[in-house]
């Protein structure tokens, strides 16, 4: 872990649990069978949802009201998705 993404941590959360992969590619097929395993902490929860893409930005919206005391990552494929949505 970088010591940016380190301090972004302490400031970011009170007990952060970190996760550590070691020897996980993006292929899934290549690590069947190879000993390696990924195991993500029991209080993670992770959800994704299937919606049409005129929908896509209401029903974004209405979860991170409906979560606001919740801390939640979002990942976004490109950084003009991420100036669109910020």
């Amino acid at each position: 872990m970088t010591k940016g993404i380190a301090a972004l941590a302490d400031i970011c959360t009170s007990e952060p649990e970190k996760l550590l992969l070691q020897g996980v590619s993006a292929h899934k097929e290549e690590n069947v069978g190879s000993g390696s395993h990924y195991e993500a902490p029991a209080k993670l929860m992770q959800y994704y949802m299937i919606v049409s893409p005129e929908e896509k930005i209401n029903t974004f919206y209405s979860f991170l009201k409906s979560h606001q005391k919740q801390k939640i990552v979002v990942f976004l494929s490109t950084c003009k998705q991420v100036r669109f949505l910020y």
